[in-house]
C-alpha cells in the first residue's frame, strides 16, 4: 500500500460493514446524528460510497445519485438541511487502500504558485497614476516593504484565525528597483498613499456614487490607513442602510471591503451593525451570500458577545430555513452562513459552552487553522483530530446529544432549542476545510489545494464539494490567474472531479453545479477557458441536461472599471505634500546664512539685562504651548531676521508629513498683510487655490513674519486676518519689530483676542522675548565663522585686538549688524595707524566706511569685466565724476524716493513694461547707467524685487539725504560757509526729507544726523537757522519740530535760550535742558517734555495742547465710583472693584484688561487674592462672601453667614482658609476649597474691622471698635497667646492696613 497522500482518497469499509460491536456503534450513531444522518442512512450511503478506479464506470449512473436535485442521503429535518457525512471510524479505515491516480491529475496544478497579484506597469517618479489597479498594486508593494507587524506582549506572533497571510510574493527585480527608488524620493509614497486617500474624500463627499465608483473605491481596501478605511466603511454601511431598495453594488462593495480588512481595522460593533441591517432586508441570494461573507470577517477577526437572542437566535432561524431552499446554490450559501455562525462567539453561558465544546475540539480547530502559516499538514491533522474530538465529545455528552435527536425528529424546530441553550447547531468540519482552502488559494498555493481536498477527512461531504467546486470555478473564471492555472481549473472540474472520482459528487446537485460551471464558461467570452470548457462539455453531452438552471455568477467581487472615474478626478489636483516638499527643497536651498550665532533674549523689556535665556529655547517652548503670537522685539540690526531665517531653515530641517509647516513672511512684501497675510504669500509662492484651501482646512503653519516695523503696520494681524477662528487658518505666529518702533502699549498690536462674548485680549495666547547685545563671547565665535569666508590677511586674533584697543568700538560691534559692518571696514580705517587708541568710530562712520568700500570694490569688479563698448563708455564717465559719489547719490535718490513713494516701505516691485512710466524707471530702468550703478550698490534683488541689504542701510541713505558729508568736503575737509543763519538754513535741500518729513517716526534716521551733528558743527548750525528760521516763516515748521529734535538727541542744550516764537510742533524734547528759556508765542503743540528741565522756562502765550510731561500712566474705567484694588502676590495682576459690581483685572506688564468677573451689581468693597493668585475673594454691602475663579471668571462659592456686613477679609498663607470680620462683631473662618464655615470666632463686644493672619499662619489677629486687638488659634478658634516676634509682625500688618490706633492687647 503506498502512503502517497495523493493514494489514500477515501475508505473502503468492506470490513468494517459487519463488525459493528455494540459499544462501537452507538458511538457511530451518535455522531451520524451529531452531523445529520439517520441510522438507516448509514448503509446506503456506504454502498454509494465506494470508489471505483478511474476509467470504470457504474453499472447505471442512477444507482449512484438520486433523480431528485438533492441527493437522497440527505436528510432535512426542522433542524435544517444536513449533508451527509462519513463516520470518523469509517473516515480513519478509508485512508487505505491507495487510489490508483492518473498522470492527469498530477499535472494539474503541479506546483505551488505565487500569491496572485493585479501587476501593472509601474510608474516613474511623479508619473500620472493612469489606473486604479495601478495605484493598489504601488501601494501593495509599499505595506510589502514595510516593516512587519507587531508581535504581541509576549513578543510571540499573535494568531489570528482565518486571516490571510500580510506577506505577498517574493518581490522580482523591477519591483524591488521601482521600490529602491520611490524610497529615495520621501515624497512619492506619500503622494502614491495620499492619492488613495483623496479618493476616498471624494467618494463619501460624493451622493451619487455609480457601480464604478464603487468598484473602484473597494479595490483600495487593503492598501487604506485605518482611519480612511473606517470612514469608507462607515460610508458604505450608511448609504446601504439609507437606500429603500437593494443596492447591490453597495452590498457587495461593503462585504468586499471587509473582506479586505487589514488587522485591527475592524470592531465587533461594525460587524454587528451591518448583520442586522442586512437581516432585516428580504433579498435572499444577494443577502445570503453577503450574510455567509460577513460571518466569515466576524470569525476571522474574532468577533466577541453576538447577542443570542438578538442577533444569534434568530439568524440561525433565518439561516435553517434557507437550507431547506429548493435552490441548491441558495441551499449551499445558508448552510455554509449557517457554519460560520457557529464560529461567531455569542454571550452563551458557561455551561453551554461547554456542552456545545471541547477542549480537544478547540484544539482540532487550532490546528486547522493552521493555514495561518500555510501548513497543508496541520490542517489535515486538525481536520482529523476534529473528528476523533466530537466522537470523543459526543459520548461525555451522550444524554444531550440524544435530547437534541430527539427533538429533531419529534419536529420541535432549531429555535425552541436555542431557546432551551442546548447546541444552536454544530461545528461542522467542512466549514474550515472550506475555509483552508479558500486561504491557500488566495496564497497561491494551489498544489496544496489539490492535495487538501484530496484528503481532506471530509472530502464526501456535500458542503465540503460545493464549497470546493465554487473556488475552483472563481479561480477559472478570475483574471488575476494566470491562463495555465485557470484552464486546469476548468480540468480538475471536469476531467476528474466529474469524470473520475466516483466519491465526488455523490449528492446530484453537486454534479449539476460542476455542469452549471462549465457552461457558464462555454457561453463566456474569454477564450482563456471557453474553449476547454467546450470541449468538456462535448465529453459530457449527455449529461448536460443535469445542469441547474439557477445561473448565479461565480465572481462575487466588483472589478476594478477600465477608465478609473475617481482616479482621474483626483489626478488633477497637484499632491500638496509634494509641492510642499518641492517648496521646502527650494526654501533651504535658498538659504544663506554663513554666519550664524545663536542669539539671547530676555523675557520683555523690563526684564533684567542680566537674566538671559536662548532665543531658540523661548521659541520652542512657544511651539510646543498653546500659546499662539510670540513677539521678537530687538534694535535694528540686532539679528532678528537673521534668527528669522534660521528658525525657518530648523523648522523645515525638522518638518514632517502631516506636522506644523513653517512660512518665512517678509512682510513688507504683502501688499495687505493685514487682510490675506497667508493666502497672498502662498500665491506669490505658485500654491494654487486649491492647494491653498486644502492647507486652509486640514494644515497648521507656523508663520515667520518678519518685519513688521518696515511694512510700516499699526494693525494686530492676528486680530485682522482672523487666525484660528473656524474655518479660518490655525497658526503660530512668530513675529518680529524693531523696539524704536513701538510705543508703551506696543502688546495690542500683537496680541490674540480670546474666543469670548467681549473679544479681550488674552494674555496667555501672547509670549515674548527681546534679542540682547552680543557678548564678548559672541563676538569672538563670529569673528571666528567670519575670517575663514574668504581669504584675509587678518587673523580672528587681529581683528579681536581692534576691536578692543579702538575706544568704545566693542560697545558698538555689539549690535551684529555693526559688527559685520566694523569687520569690512576695519582694515581700511586701521591702516597706516600707528595709535589705535586715538581713534574714534561712531556709528555712522561705520556706514560711511562700508558704501565706500562696497562701491569700490564694485567698480573694480567693473574695471576687471569684460563690458560692452557702451557699457565700457558709461563707466569711464562714471570713474571720470567719481564713481563713489555717483554711488552714494544714487542710492540717496533711492532711499528719499523710497519713503517719498512708498512711505518706508523697503520692497520695491519693478516689472518694465508695467513699471516704465512710473518713478521707479529712474532707479530700475535698463538705461545703462543706471544699470551699473544699480548692480553696484548695497542692494539685493529676488526676482523683480530689490531692497537694501538691511533696513538700517535704508535709512542711512535717508540720513545722507539729510545732510550729507560728501557735499561738506574739500580735500578731506570741511567746506566754509556763510555765518548767516538763513543761508546756512537755505544750504540745506528743502525740498528734501528734512522738510517734508516728520522724522520722528524714524528713530534710526534721527540717531545718524545726530552723529553727523557731532561730526560736522556745521550741521549743528544748519539746524540751529531752521529752529530760528521758523519764528518767522511757518513753513519751516516740520524741519524745525525735526531740527532740534536731532539738535537735542545730540545733546545740545537751550538753556536761557531765545526761542520766542519757534514753531515746533510735535518735537520730541524729552530729557533735554530748557532752564530759563524763553518760549513766549511758540507753538509748542503736542511736544513732548518728559523728562525735561524747565526751571525759570517762559511759556507766556504758547501754544501747548497735547503736550506730553512724562506723567504716570492712569487707567480710565467706564463708570465714575471705583471701590477697591488689589493686586496680585508677583505683582503681575491687579484687580479693580467698581461700584456696578465688576471685578475688572488687568496685566500689570502692559497694563492691559485680561477680563473681567461677572457683574453682580453689588459694590465691590474689599478684595484679596489667594495666595498662588489663582482665586479671589470679594465682599460688598451685604453679609456674605464671593470667590471667584480668576482663569474662568466664575463664582466657586458663595459665602454666607454674617447676619451684617462683612468689612475685611483674609487669606490664610496657606490658601485653604479664609478668614473674615464684620459688623456683627464675629470673625469667621471658611475653607476656600468648599466654601463651607468652619468656625465662629466670638469675643468681641463691637464691630470687627480688620483680621489678619501670621506670616507662619499659626496665629490669627482681629481688631474692633471695642479698643481690643484679640488673637487667635485659626485650627480650633480658640484665643491663643502671643509671642513677641508674632505679635510685632502682626502689628506691622494691622498698621500697613490702617489702624493706627490699636486698644487693649
Amino acid at each position: 500500500m503506498s502512503d502517497h497522500p495523493l493514494h489514500q482518497l477515501d475508505p473502503q469499509a468492506t470490513d468494517s460493514e459487519n463488525a459493528n460491536p455494540s459499544g462501537r456503534f452507538r458511538k457511530r450513531d451518535i455522531i451520524h446524528n451529531a452531523f445529520g444522518f439517520s441510522k438507516s442512512k448509514t448503509k446506503e450511503v456506504k454502498k454509494k460510497d465506494s470508489i471505483m478506479l478511474p476509467g470504470s464506470r457504474p453499472t447505471s449512473r442512477q444507482s449512484t445519485r438520486s433523480s431528485s436535485g438533492i441527493s437522497s442521503a440527505s436528510s432535512y429535518s426542522s433542524g435544517g438541511y444536513h449533508a451527509t457525512s462519513p463516520t470518523v471510524q469509517e473516515q480513519e479505515e478509508n485512508r487505505s487502500p491507495p487510489l490508483n491516480v492518473s498522470r492527469a491529475l498530477e499535472d494539474i496544478f503541479p506546483e505551488n504558485l505565487q500569491k496572485p497579484t493585479i501587476k501593472t506597469e509601474l510608474p516613474h517618479l511623479q508619473q500620472r497614476i493612469e489606473r486604479t489597479a495601478q495605484l493598489v498594486y504601488c501601494n501593495t508593494l509599499l505595506l510589502q516593504d514595510s516593516p512587519p507587524p507587531p508581535t504581541s506582549e509576549t513578543g510571540k506572533e499573535a494568531v489570528v484565525y482565518f486571516v490571510d497571510t500580510p506577506q505577498g510574493p517574493p518581490l522580482d527585480k523591477v519591483e524591488l528597483d521601482w521600490l529602491d527608488v520611490t524610497k529615495k524620493d520621501p515624497m512619492e509614497a506619500d503622494r502614491l498613499r495620499w492619492l488613495a486617500n483623496r479618493m476616498v474624500e471624494k467618494f463619501v463627499a460624493d451622493i451619487n456614487n455609480d457601480s464604478a465608483n464603487v468598484g473602484e473605491i473597494v479595490s483600495l481596501g487593503s492598501v487604506l490607513a485605518k482611519e480612511p478605511y473606517r470612514k469608507l466603511l462607515s460610508t458604505l454601511i450608511k448609504e446601504f442602510e439609507d437606500t429603500p431598495i437593494l443596492n447591490v453594488d453597495i452590498l457587495q462593495g461593503l462585504v468586499q471591503l471587509l473582506q479586505a480588512a487589514p488587522s485591527g481595522y475592524l470592531i465587533s460593533d461594525d460587524l454587528i451593525k451591518i448583520l442586522s441591517i442586512i437581516r432585516s432586508t428580504e433579498y435572499s441570494y444577494h443577502l445570503t451570500l453577503a450574510v455567509s461573507r460577513i460571518l466569515d470577517v466576524m470569525a476571522d477577526h474574532k468577533v466577541q458577545d453576538l447577542d443570542r437572542v438578538l442577533e444569534h437566535e434568530p439568524l440561525s432561524a433565518v439561516l435553517s430555513g434557507l437550507k431547506g431552499s429548493s435552490d441548491p446554490y441558495l441551499m449551499y450559501q445558508a448552510c455554509y452562513a449557517f457554519q460560520a455562525l457557529q464560529y461567531v462567539p455569542d454571550d452563551e453561558t458557561a455551561l453551554h459552552a461547554v456542552l456545545r465544546h471541547s477542549t480537544d475540539v478547540a484544539n482540532g480547530l487550532a490546528k486547522t487553522f493552521g493555514v495561518l502559516k500555510l501548513d497543508l499538514s496541520s490542517v489535515l491533522d486538525g481536520l482529523a483530530s476534529m473528528y476523533r474530538a466530537l466522537e470523543s465529545t459526543i459520548e461525555v455528552a451522550n444524554s444531550t446529544y440524544e435530547g437534541v435527536c430527539s427533538l429533531r425528529e419529534s419536529g420541535r424546530g432549531v429555535l425552541d432549542s436555542l431557546k432551551e441553550g442546548l447546541g444552536s447547531g454544530q461545528r461542522r468540519p467542512w466549514y474550515p476545510a472550506v475555509k483552508a482552502a479558500y486561504a491557500f488559494a488566495q496564497a497561491g498555493q494551489l498544489k496544496d489545494l489539490k492535495q487538501l481536498l484530496v484528503e481532506a477527512p471530509c472530502r464526501r461531504d456535500t458542503f465540503f464539494q460545493w464549497g470546493i467546486c465554487q473556488l475552483l470555478g472563481e479561480i477559472a473564471v478570475d483574471p488575476v490567474w494566470d491562463i495555465s492555472a485557470r484552464q486546469q481549473s476548468v480540468s480538475l472540474l471536469g476531467h476528474h472531479l466529474y469524470k473520475q472520482d466516483q466519491g465526488w459528487g455523490c449528492d446530484e446537485s453537486v454534479r449539476s453545479w460542476i455542469l452549471t460551471i462549465i457552461t457558464n464558461f462555454a457561453n463566456t467570452t474569454d477564450q482563456a477557458v471557453g474553449t476547454i470548457a467546450k470541449t468538456l462539455l462535448q465529453e459530457l453531452e449527455q449529461d448536460q441536461s443535469a445542469s441547474l438552471q439557477y445561473r448565479y455568477p461565480l465572481s462575487t467581487q466588483l472589478r476594478i472599471p477600465a477608465t478609473s472615474p475617481l482616479l482621474a478626478k483626483m489626478q488633477d489636483i497637484p499632491y500638496l505634500e509634494y509641492e510642499l516638499h518641492k517648496f521646502r527643497l527650494q526654501r533651504l536651498e535658498e538659504a544663506n546664512l554663513p554666519v550664524y550665532i545663536p542669539p539671547m533674549a530676555k523675557a520683555n523689556l523690563q526684564a533684567s539685562d542680566d537674566d538671559l535665556v536662548p532665543l531658540m529655547d523661548k521659541v520652542q517652548e512657544f511651539l510646543s504651548s498653546d500659546r499662539q503670537v510670540m513677539l521678537i522685539l530687538g534694535d535694528s540690526g540686532a539679528g532678528k531676521s537673521t534668527f528669522n531665517k534660521h528658525l525657518e531653515v530648523e523648522l523645515l530641517t525638522a518638518y514632517k508629513h502631516g506636522g506644523h509647516i513653517p512660512l518665512f513672511i517678509n512682510l513688507p512684501t504683502i501688499d495687505r498683510p493685514d487682510k490675506d497675510l497667508v493666502t497672498e504669500h502662498l500665491r506669490t509662492n505658485n500654491f494654487s487655490e486649491e492647494q491653498i484651501k486644502e492647507l486652509k482646512l486640514y494644515r497648521r503653519l507656523v508663520l515667520i513674519c518678519d518685519g513688521y516695523d518696515e511694512s510700516q503696520l499699526t494693525v494686530n494681524l492676528h486680530t485682522t486676518n482672523h487666525f484660528n477662528r473656524s474655518g479660518q487658518w490655525h497658526i503660530k505666529m512668530v513675529i518680529s519689530c524693531r523696539t524704536q518702533f513701538l510705543g508703551q502699549e506696543y502688546r495690542s498690536r500683537f496680541m490674540p483676542e480670546a474666543n469670548s462674548h467681549y473679544n479681550r485680549q488674552a494674555v496667555d495666547l501672547f509670549q515674548e522675548a527681546v534679542i540682547a547685545p552680543f557678548s564678548k563671547e559672541q563676538i569672538k565665535d563670529y569673528v571666528e565663522q567670519y575670517v575663514p569666508l574668504e581669504p584675509r590677511t587678518w587673523t580672528t586674533m587681529d581683528y579681536m585686538d581692534r576691536l578692543t584697543t579702538i575706544p568704545n568700538l566693542m560697545d558698538l560691534v555689539r549690535n551684529p549688524f555693526l559688527l559685520s559692518l566694523s569687520l569690512e571696514a576695519l582694515p581700511g580705517v586701521t591702516e597706516g595707524k600707528q595709535d589705535l587708541s586715538v581713534i574714534k568710530i561712531t556709528r555712522v562712520q561705520l556706514y560711511d566706511t562700508f558704501v565706500t568700500h562696497w562701491l569700490d570694490v564694485n567698480s573694480r569688479r567693473l574695471l576687471r569685466n569684460a563690458l560692452s563698448k557702451e557699457d565700457r563708455e558709461i563707466l569711464d564717465q562714471l570713474l571720470e565724476a567719481g564713481f563713489t559719489l555717483m554711488g552714494i547719490d544714487f542710492s540717496t535718490r533711492l532711499a528719499s524716493a523710497i519713503f517719498e513713494h512708498q512711505d518706508g516701505n523697503p520692497v520695491v516691485q519693478y516689472v518694465h513694461l508695467k513699471d516704465r512710466r512710473s518713478w521707479r524707471v529712474e532707479f530700475f530702468g535698463p538705461d545703462p547707467e543706471v544699470r551699473l550703478l544699480r548692480e553696484s550698490s548695497p542692494l539685493t534683488r529676488t526676482g523683480s524685487q530689490f531692497r537694501f541689504l538691511h533696513r538700517s542701510m535704508l535709512e542711512y541713505f535717508l540720513s545722507c539725504a539729510v545732510f550729507d558729508p560728501c557735499d561738506h568736503r574739500d580735500n578731506g575737509q570741511l567746506s566754509s560757509h556763510s555765518d548767516s543763519g538763513t543761508a546756512a538754513a537755505l544750504s540745506l535741500d528743502t525740498e528734501g526729507p528734512l522738510f517734508k518729513r516728520n522724522l520722528l517716526s524714524e528713530p534710526s534716521v534721527i540717531q545718524f544726523l545726530c552723529e553727523r551733528v557731532k561730526q560736522y558743527p556745521e550741521f549743528e548750525t544748519q539746524l540751529l537757522a531752521i529752529v530760528e528760521q521758523s519764528k518767522s516763516d511757518s513753513t519751516t515748521a516740520i524741519a524745525a519740530a525735526n531740527a532740534i529734535t536731532i539738535l537735542v538727541r545730540a545733546g545740545v542744550r537751550f538753556n536761557s535760550a531765545n526761542l520766542r516764537g519757534i514753531r515746533i510742533p510735535g518735537a520730541d524734547l524729552s530729557d533735554s535742558q530748557f532752564d530759563s528759556a524763553l518760549l513766549q508765542g511758540a507753538d509748542l503743540t503736542g511736544v513732548n517734555f518728559s523728562g525735561c528741565w524747565l526751571r525759570d522756562a517762559n511759556f507766556s502765550n504758547t501754544l501747548m495742547a497735547g503736550a506730553q510731561y512724562g506723567e504716570l500712566p492712569y487707567l480710565k474705567e467706564e463708570v465714575d465710583h471705583i471701590d477697591s484694588c488689589a493686586y496680585s502676590s508677583n505683582g503681575r495682576m491687579m484687580a479693580v472693584g467698581l461700584r456696578r459690581g465688576d471685578i475688572e483685572m488687568y496685566d500689570t506688564t502692559i497694563w492691559t484688561k485680561i477680563h473681567g468677573l461677572g457683574r453682580r451689581k453689588q459694590d465691590v468693597w474689599n478684595m484679596a487674592f489667594s495666595p498662588n493668585d489663582q482665586h479671589i475673594v470679594s465682599r460688598s454691602d451685604y453679609s456674605f462672601l464671593r470667590l471667584w475663579d480668576i482663569s474662568s471668571g466664575k463664582t466657586l462659592h458663595l459665602m454666607q453667614g454674617h447676619t451684617k456686613r462683612v468689612v475685611s477679609m483674609v487669606f490664610s498663607p496657606c490658601g485653604k482658609q479664609i478668614a473674615s470680620s464684620s459688623h456683627d462683631k464675629t470673625v469667621r473662618l471658611w475653607s476656600s476649597e468648599t466654601g463651607k464655615e468652619m468656625l465662629v470666632l466670638e469675643g468681641h463686644t463691637d464691630d470687627v474691622n480688620v483680621v489678619k493672619y501670621a506670616p507662619d499662619g499659626r496665629r490669627l489677629v482681629s481688631g474692633s471698635d471695642d479698643g481690643t486687638v484679640r488673637f487667635w488659634d485659626p485650627k480650633t478658634g480658640n484665643a491663643g497667646p502671643m509671642d513677641g516676634e508674632s505679635l510685632q509682625d502682626i502689628v506691622m500688618e494691622l498698621y500697613a492696613s490702617g489702624m493706627s490706633t490699636l486698644g487693649t492687647l
